[in-house]
């Protein structure tokens, strides 16, 4: 490896009198300087009047194209120098600072900077964009850079009741190189090319895959420009795309590629790794310039080039916030005159630290230093939380502890075990610090039996009174869990176990994961998660001694997920931390954790204030697990342990953000639940990721669920897919021509869920209903044997069951409750006709009938004699019965299964809900999917 250094001589001179915040610039503007292999030195020098003990210095420097801060050395007067943290990944141009410290400044005010690069090959170079020195009280510029850098963008850290919107324009002809215009190169040869007087950004791929990223950070964006493919080779690729996230092995984007063999567009929805839409057949010719731009707007996207629509969705299902990514694979492509317009994040300056690969955190005050529980280290902060080094200041603790650490009203330190035992069994324990941390005593036990106990990080606490509370959740499985609270009031040396809350002993419910939190009346709370949709809580008479048994819900809506509830004693407001979705939008009640977001009481718990979306992961329900909470006098920091990719597999990275408390104003009221990504729908299929006139083999082929709970769907044997029933060029239909094959949603395939399918039941108190857009010139003869199967979900003559189909030429539509009881609705208008049909099957639990709407007219009716539930353990399938009888010959366009009220869609088959010129039942998807409760 080759370090090549760079001396910054930064001489401060007698000038001008500083005032309470000033910024000092090089005298010589010999910015930027090209750290490469080739040593050379380099001198700025800065003039101030005198060096004032009373003043901090700061440096901040701006870096570009450096991917992590071990490639940054930095020396002041011989003395290295932690770099600035902020610089620790590559995102085009990296900011940070360094706090210049007495001992590093002589007697001759001179400051003499060495920044060294040991960066290995001979194109790792990097750039330094800015050096400049801020002088001031301590406080003043911590606000100062929060105020120019980390809230650059619209003040993003406080959301108001509407989101900042951030707009750029790159065009390349005063450019030399593309890395100075905040884009960061991911891989292969990208460079800024000239032709004539022209500048442009070329991908160029020949061997090689080629991409680049624009810094930015968006989930709704407008983004316009042109492109050349320049030279492309067979099966050639150039693409775009947006919500951009690399995660771990894993990437997760909306990418629109053009395929130059197949000449054109796929889109690709990276949340499901799967194409969902083709475009027409498009020639892009070579060495032509195309203007295009894309609109994304939550579920939805337009393309277009020169004007002309190519592919539009409203079916997305990554809509996280992510990058705008440019790649080529096998071509040259020129790129120019960008404009991008978001809802601009800027999460990077938003988050203040993520700590890479580490378990559950816990933040505490020491030494009027912030200390940070990470993983299995400990971090320091003493600049309220912008920069974090290592410290030893627990070391005699060890890195055992449960992360959960508090600092006792005493003045002590208490830290809390969990202890594993034997069978899945654990002790909880404690160790107190007189010291401040520099000692800790021997464990003293909490519960001197093992029992099925854990506590959560960031969950112990104490009251004004001195009284400690650790409360274990006891979870046997998902359904039943229970709380267990010991407390202790003699700083921990001894604890008391209170009664148990758990579905035996309080009226039903099941308690899980809480936290104790004195409310301003001096009365005590206990706050705790459950499969309710919906916070609990209990109250105590006696300080928390015993706790009622008499369960209250909270107005929160929440998964079953962990939360975290603060009280500030100086302000008598409680904060909470929490995962704000909706529960009953998915099939698991600890789902989907997708948007953490805060709020506050200032009446105890009588009312609360939304204050802002900590953050959104929207697309990815499994994304996170373990939040934790600190608050402080100015400033709040919420933590949450981030997963790998969209499934529930070990935590990997620890986010810590870092909110001022300052000028939250907050929202009037709380922002809509989010149901319109999966609401009462169960799935819905519109085939639009298979091709028109595709045919697919015996293997099979997964049907992507557009709108629902993510009941994929997979095909049997050899399939057709053709025209469908919209005029719009693209539509997809599955073509069923009565080989016996179809499509087929598997209980098994769900096992790792649950019985999942147990959603595809016909609950006797609630709605449910079935639609289809179809196509057929079969089944108008031929009774019971001759007739086929729409959607079913069957297992034979005398057992519960459902299933519609066409039988003689008309629909109808059977149910069976588990006592036996059936309904069969049968209609009168014969849809062998070889037209395109949109059918309801539907139970009305206002009438309390069963019935068919066709063409968005009543066809038929029964009572519902039902007494019992429809209830069984069988696939749910498109196309035929279970048992491979009841053939279905024709067109299948799109499906959908909800639980929702049918009535409310009545009005649908009158308006274009959609805007597409047709009413179908991409129209009855905005319905269903946006209706509430």
């Amino acid at each position: 490896m080759i370090a090549c250094i760079y001396r910054v001589s930064i001489v401060l001179l007698l000038s001008s009198r500083l005032f309470s915040y000033t910024i000092l610039s090089p005298n010589q503007d010999k910015l930027p300087l090209e750290l490469t292999d080739q040593a050379q030195q380099e001198e700025l020098n800065f003039e101030i009047n005198s060096l004032d003990q009373n003043m901090n210095y700061m440096l901040v420097i701006e870096t570009v194209d450096i991917n992590n801060f071990d490639e940054l050395g930095l020396v002041i007067n011989g003395i290295t120098v932690t770099p600035p943290p902020e610089l620790f990944s590559a995102t085009g141009k990296q900011r940070g600072f360094v706090w210049i410290k007495d001992e590093l400044i002589t007697g001759n005010n001179e400051l003499q900077f060495t920044f060294s690069n040991s960066r290995n090959g001979s194109d790792k170079g990097f750039w330094l964009t800015k050096a400049e020195i801020w002088v001031g009280q301590k406080q003043a510029l911590i606000e100062k850079y929060d105020e120019k850098y980390n809230e650059l963008y619209g003040n993003r850290l406080v959301y108001r009741n509407e989101e900042p919107v951030f707009s750029e324009s790159y065009s390349f002809d005063n450019m030399l190189n593309f890395k100075d215009t905040g884009w960061q190169n991911i891989s292969g040869v990208n460079t800024v090319v000239s032709s004539g007087s022209n500048k442009y950004l070329q991908l160029y791929s020949i061997n090689n895959p080629s991409e680049v990223k624009i810094n930015c950070f968006s989930r709704d964006t407008v983004l316009e420009g042109r492109f050349n493919i320049l030279y492309s080779a067979p099966h050639s690729h150039f693409e775009i795309s947006l919500r951009h996230n690399i995660d771990s092995n894993h990437v997760y984007k909306v990418s629109l590629i053009y395929d130059t063999s197949e000449k054109r567009w796929e889109l690709i929805d990276g949340w499901l790794k799967e194409k969902l839409r083709n475009s027409s057949s498009l020639d892009i010719q070579s060495n032509k310039w195309y203007d295009f731009k894309v609109v994304i707007d939550k579920i939805n996207i337009l393309f277009y080039i020169d004007g002309s629509l190519v592919l539009e969705s409203k079916s997305l299902r990554n809509t996280n916030y992510g990058g705008i990514v440019f790649g080529a694979s096998g071509a040259i492509v020129n790129i120019d005159d960008l404009s991008y317009e978001g809802n601009d994040k800027h999460l990077k300056n938003y988050k203040m630290f993520c700590f890479e690969n580490s378990a559950m955190g816990d933040m505490n005050r020491v030494n009027n230093e912030l200390i940070l529980h990470v993983g299995s280290s400990y971090l320091s902060s003493d600049d309220e939380g912008l920069t974090w080094n290592g410290t030893d200041i627990f070391d005699s603790l060890g890195s055992k502890s449960s992360k959960n650490i508090l600092n006792l009203n005493s003045g002590r330190l208490l830290a809390m075990f969990n202890v594993k035992q034997p069978n899945n069994l654990r002790k909880l324990g404690v160790k107190i610090s007189n010291d401040e941390g520099s000692s800790w005593s021997d464990i003293i036990w909490v519960n001197q039996a093992p029992k099925k106990h854990k506590v959560m990080n960031s969950k112990i606490s104490q009251i004004s009174n001195g009284r400690i509370f650790i409360n274990p959740g006891t979870q046997y499985d998902e359904a039943v869990g229970g709380v267990t609270t010991y407390y202790s009031d003699d700083d921990g040396l001894t604890w008391t176990k209170s009664n148990v809350l758990d579905r035996s002993t309080t009226n039903g419910f099941n308690l899980q994961e809480a936290q104790v939190v004195e409310l301003n009346n001096g009365q005590v709370r206990l706050v705790a998660r459950s499969d309710m949709g919906r916070l609990l809580y209990a109250d105590s008479s006696d300080g928390g001694a015993t706790w009622s048994t008499d369960i209250n819900i909270m107005p929160i809506i929440s998964p079953m997920n962990a939360f975290n509830v603060r009280r500030d004693d100086n302000t008598n407001e409680i904060f909470l931390f929490w995962t704000y979705s909706d529960p009953d939008a998915w099939p698991h009640p600890a789902l989907p954790r997708e948007r953490l977001a805060l709020a506050k009481t200032e009446d105890d718990m009588e009312t609360w204030q939304y204050l802002m979306t900590v953050d959104d992961f929207q697309g990815l329900p499994w994304r996170f697990n373990d939040l934790g909470m600190y608050v402080d006098e100015s400033y709040i920091f919420p933590m949450v342990n981030l997963m790998i990719g969209d499934r529930w597999i070990r935590p990997k990275d620890l986010m810590v953000y870092r909110v001022p408390r300052e000028g939250i104003e907050g929202f009037e009221k709380f922002p809509p639940l989010r149901n319109n990504r999966y609401s009462k729908v169960l799935f819905m299929y519109d085939f639009e990721e298979f091709d028109l006139d595709q045919n697919i083999k015996a293997a099979p082929y997964k049907v992507n669920d557009k709108k629902g709970k993510g009941f994929h769907g997979r095909t049997e044997g050899e399939l057709g897919f053709a025209e469908g029933s919209s005029s719009s060029s693209g539509s997809v239909a599955l073509h069923l021509n009565g080989n016996g094959n179809g499509i087929v949603i598997r209980n098994h395939d769900f096992d790792t869920r649950g019985t999942l399918l147990n959603y595809f039941n016909i609950e006797s108190e609630s709605p449910f209903f079935i639609s289809a857009v179809f196509r057929t010139n079969k089944h108008s003869s031929g009774g019971t044997d001759n007739s086929g199967a729409l959607v079913a979900r069957d297992v034979g003559p005398g057992e519960s069951s459902w299933w519609t189909r066409i039988r003689n030429g008309v629909l109808q539509f059977f149910v069976s409750d588990t006592d036996g009881n059936t309904v069969k609705v049968e209609g009168t208008t014969n849809v062998s006709d070889n037209k395109w049909h949109e059918v309801v099957f539907a139970k009305d639990i206002a009438d309390y009938k069963f019935v068919i709407i066709l063409d968005g007219k009543l066809e038929a009716q029964q009572d519902n004699t039902l007494k019992s539930d429809v209830e069984l353990n069988a696939n749910v399938v498109i196309g035929h019965f279970n048992e491979d009888n009841r053939i279905f010959q024709g067109y299948i366009d799109e499906v959908l299964v909800s639980k929702a009220d049918y009535k409310n869609y009545i009005s649908l088959y009158s308006g274009d809900l959609n805007k597409d010129g047709i009413v179908d039942i991409r129209d009855l998807v905005i319905m269903a999917s946006n209706w509430g409760d």
